[in-house]
């Protein structure tokens, strides 16, 4: 059960780059912030292990990174 969830994060977050990608002012740390959020709150169980917290910045971190360098 745990692939639905996963599935909706990866959405959402593909909504956040192409957001990102279609703006001139883009901000990694907004970028972070937002997908860290987004997937938190799709993925994440509340009172979960810290363990899905990091994992949601980790991948925040890479796909920003990414659409940095796309906009650039």
């Amino acid at each position: 059960m745990k692939l639905i969830p996963i599935c909706l994060c990866l959405s959402l977050n593909c909504l956040v780059m192409a957001a990102y990608a279609a703006d001139d002012d883009f901000d990694m740390d907004v970028c972070i912030q937002e997908t860290v959020r987004d997937c938190q709150e799709s993925v994440c169980i509340q009172g979960s292990n810290s363990d899905c917290l990091q994992q949601c910045q980790k991948d925040a971190e890479e796909k920003c990174a990414e659409l940095s360098k796309q906009s650039l």
